[in-house]
């Protein structure tokens, strides 16, 4: 995938975008299950969360660690650390 990207954009540009899609995400996720309760059997109320969500999440994991892959050690720990702070 990097191969596509031109030669004059930082690599730590790409690690931000890449940081930027699981932003996206996190917002997403957010949206469509707010509480965390549509997976929950104590809440049948709530709908569950659509299947191409998942499936974009998934995608947008992929193009966050495939661009993050270029970037300097330090810069790519910090925006990995983030990362993970949205999944919890």
């Amino acid at each position: 995938m990097l191969q596509w990207c031109p030669k004059w954009i930082a690599p730590n540009v790409l690690t931000f975008v890449g940081f930027l899609f699981t932003v996206l995400n996190f917002l997403m996720l957010s949206y469509y299950d707010y509480d965390f309760y549509a997976s929950s059997g104590e809440h049948p109320e709530v709908p569950a969360v659509p299947q191409w969500v998942w499936g974009v999440a998934a995608f947008n994991i992929f193009l966050a660690y495939t661009l993050g892959k270029s970037a300097l050690e330090s810069f790519l720990n910090r925006c990995k650390e983030y990362c993970f702070y949205f999944f919890l």
